[in-house]
């Protein structure tokens, strides 16, 4: 950064850095690279506060090279900083309500020539610590990547700063916080959930705000299990008069709500600085809520959240017994997000409220679908993946939960991975939003699975910084993110965001928490993808010759070449793109998406990504890469999407002799699944009719039955056959069940075992389409009849008009 927008941004933020004769009132910290300061800690300093010392000491000597010394309680000398509460900062802030500040505030203070920083224990002090660091041009943008300001003389102006934060918990999930320098990033920047794990650096970052029993959006599949109790399978929900074990539990058998309660209650005295444990539905309760007699009672007056709550009260009234300040936290997930019709909260019940369907292309304080009178059951029947309306229920949700409960956190999700996502206008605008609408928590779920995520950086960075004032000005973040991280390039980088975001900004698009994620996204269309390429080569240029800017550039382009790259060079993006760029070759794609990986770690880039993509580049400069019962079509007559060009996950994909370009997707258990967004224009031509074909083979038959299932959901639907073994297929890992899963359905074919039973492949024709929005491969639920089904390819083959 030029230290004339250094100097500017410091002045801004109400501390100088200048070679000029100190003024009144300012205090000289360090002058010249030496300074005559000295830290004073209280005698009974916490391991935190002597952190914050330490933490202190190391930036300043970074910045200035002056080295302060630290020193015991007692008198200050009149040139000292005094961090933590302790006689002589109390006698110096005179009668402040030092209570005032809970576990996290801090108070700033100049007093003479003194520096004054008092925190609430366990963690006040730290974060008044890192305020004043930031203050000073401090910059923690990534745990590995940080910007410490060359400053040989530091001024202090008169401060006198209290803060107290209005979210008393804040976490993230991004691969990235899963590590030493994780956590100390984490710690910088004020997070206080450290993803609820201990470490052994936990004392000194101030502790953390604990939970137990499961993550808190989920947990009451994990405390049934630690209860002890045999588990029965009328202690299992009924769906479509079956119990399904092992997805939710029945909320109104006696037996679960005993064996919760007493592993609830085993859990908070095991923990004792637990804030909560959590008795919220499992993952696998996307499959529905219970069904039986009682439940249904309940469901039918109440809606479905009247279920969770009842049992969550239940359990919180047993355990309050026992443990009199134990806290229950139950998730509003799902079927369980509109809230009850008279049921509330009790008092030591928490209600973890997530945004699952939410439009991250739009802020929810936007309101552009106010206007929107279509009804929930209506958008979900019409507009699966751009459905109108979602935030408008949303904020319809949070608008009743607030009413009957003053106790509210939040799930929410930022799932940037390999793909570009675009949801930057809304990281901080939501937050405010939820604050403001009385949430006191948020989590974040981010990209778990894979390092070095699509601006994983910024978007923690934003984040943080917004979890801990949520008021902040989301534009002013993001220009201090863009300007301090990729310097000279940050002016292309900021065109490239534009043109991601144009289609949700101008064309009103609407992207789910997952669909913005697919390939028939409308921002992932050929022209925006031409349009991206172009900006970030500008980002390229303006890099060139600044090894660390150029590394961060490549990240910042690796996902336009990883949706490249998966289109492949017959692609209409591809060529779209050529036309924008010039020639481009799929190796050479390859090869810039090997740097990155090596560089960050980004496993989606890495194996088994790059060892299928060199294989296809390799068979793609010999012609078109296809199924042996595609030879002699032609190509402007079908539409083919090979395995590792879906949006699945790469762990399933592996090497299969006989496949068409050697690779499948591999799968042994019910899981997401593997789908594919189809994209109108590259796979298809719209309002034309298409038979879909799947190319297949299974291994290991173990029994008669269905060996997989085939699904399709198209951009109007219309019923699905009712009979079919629809399962965990994407619309059902959106917290939808059995039912609402298959209205969604336009077609759904079910692939028996006999006909794969010869460990050949086959293909199999699932219906006839129009207008596709997306294919899923799945398993049928809780098993299939083989041991493992592998798919080669889908393909789209138009059916002549008659």
């Amino acid at each position: 950064m030029k230290i004339g927008k250094l100097i500017l941004n410091l002045l801004l933020a109400g501390i100088t850095a200048r070679a000029s004769v100190a003024v009144a009132d300012e205090l000289t910290l360090v002058k010249n690279g030496s300074s005559e300061y000295v830290i004073v800690l209280s005698s009974e300093a916490s391991p935190a506060e002597k952190w914050a010392a330490e933490e202190l000491v190391s930036h300043i000597k970074q910045m200035s090279g002056a080295q302060l010394t630290v020193q015991g309680g007692g008198e200050a000398p009149d040139k000292a900083i005094l961090l933590g509460d302790g006689p002589m900062a109390r006698k110096l802030l005179g009668d402040v309500n030092l209570g005032e500040l809970g576990e996290e505030g801090y108070i700033l203070k100049t007093i003479g020539q003194r520096l004054v920083m008092v925190g609430g224990r366990p963690r006040g002090t730290l974060y008044g610590v890192y305020t004043l660091l930031e203050k000073l041009g401090v910059r923690w943008w990534t745990p590995t990547e940080s910007t410490i300001p060359n400053l040989k003389t530091i001024f202090l102006p008169e401060i006198n700063l209290r803060e107290v934060p209005r979210l008393v918990f804040r976490d993230m999930m991004y691969h990235e916080c899963f590590s030493s320098i994780g956590k100390l990033w984490m710690a910088r920047n004020k997070l206080n959930g450290l993803t609820n794990e201990s470490g052994p650096d936990e004392e000194k970052y101030g502790g953390r705000y604990e939970h137990v029993g499961g993550h808190f959006l989920h947990g009451c599949n994990e405390l049934l299990k630690k209860s002890g109790v045999p588990l029965k399978p009328e202690m299992w929900a009924l769906v479509d008069g079956k119990h399904l074990p092992n997805t939710q539990p029945c909320l109104s058998n006696p037996d679960v709500l005993a064996a919760v309660a007493t592993a609830a209650i085993q859990e908070l005295k095991q923990h004792p600085q637990a804030k909560f444990v959590a008795v919220s539905q499992d993952e696998e309760g996307r499959f529905g809520y219970c069904q039986c007699a009682q439940c249904a009672t309940v469901g039918a007056k109440e809606g479905p959240s009247g279920l969770a709550v009842q049992f969550a009260n239940q359990v919180a009234a047993i355990v309050e017994k026992e443990v009199p300040d134990g806290r229950i936290v139950v998730g509003a997930y799902g079927w369980s997000c509109e809230p009850p019709k008279t049921i509330k909260p009790r008092d030591n019940v928490i209600i973890a409220f997530d945004p699952l369907t939410c439009d991250y292309a739009h802020p929810l304080a936007s309101r552009h679908d106010d206007d929107v009178n279509i009804t929930h059951d209506e958008t979900k029947a019409k507009h699966y993946f751009y459905r109108p309306g979602e935030n408008k229920r949303i904020r319809r949700e949070i608008e009743g939960w607030s009413k009957i409960s003053t106790k509210l956190i939040l799930y929410d999700y930022t799932l940037g991975d390999c793909t570009p996502y675009p949801d930057l206008d809304c990281l901080v605008p939501n937050i405010k939003y939820y604050a403001d609408h009385g949430f006191t928590g948020i989590f974040t779920l981010g990209s778990l699975k894979s390092a070095g995520a699509d601006f994983y950086g910024l978007r923690m960075w934003v984040i943080a910084k917004a979890l801990w004032n949520p008021a902040a000005d989301g534009r002013a973040l993001l220009s201090d993110f863009l300007q301090g991280y990729y310097g000279a390039a940050a002016p292309a980088i900021q065109k490239y965001m534009d043109v991601i975001h144009q289609s949700g900004r101008e064309r009103k698009d609407y992207y789910l928490t997952f669909a913005g994620t697919l390939g028939n996204a409308l921002h992932l269309r050929a022209e925006i993808l031409a349009n991206a390429e172009q900006a970030l080569r500008e980002a390229d240029k303006l890099a060139a010759g600044n090894p660390e800017l150029e590394s961060r550039v490549r990240h910042a382009h690796m996902p336009i070449w990883y949706m490249l790259a998966r289109r492949g060079p017959e692609s209409v993006a591809w060529k779209t793109t050529e036309t924008k760029v010039g020639k481009m070759e799929l190796r050479e794609l390859a090869k810039k998406l090997a740097v990155v990986y090596q560089e960050r770690n980004t496993s989606v880039v890495g194996p088994p990504f790059l060892d299928w993509l060199n294989d296809y580049a390799r068979q793609s400069e010999k012609g078109r890469v296809i199924p042996a019962e595609l030879q002699g079509v032609d190509p402007q007559k079908y539409g083919l999407v090979q395995a590792c060009q879906m949006d699945g996950d790469a762990r399933f994909w592996g090497k299969i002799e006989g496949a068409s370009d050697g690779w499948c997707e591999v799968l042994g258990q019910p899981t997401f699944g593997v789908w594919v967004g189809l994209t109108p224009g590259e796979n298809y031509i719209p309002g034309r009719k298409y038979k879909l074909f799947a190319r297949v083979k299974g291994e290991g038959k173990a029994s008669n039955g269905v060996a997989c299932v085939f699904s399709v959901v198209n951009s109007a639907v219309g019923e699905a056959n009712k009979n079919q073994s629809v399962t965990a297929t994407w619309p059902m890992a959106m917290g939808l069940g059995f039912e609402e899963a298959r209205k969604l359905l336009t077609l759904s074919k079910d692939v028996l075992a006999d006909d794969l039973a010869d460990g050949q492949f086959h293909v199999v024709e699932i219906g006839e389409v129009v207008n596709p929005a997306m294919i899923t491969f799945n398993l049928p639920y809780p098993s299939s009849a083989m041991t493992s089904v592998c798919l080669d390819c889908f393909w789209l083959m138009e059916v002549p008009n008659v």
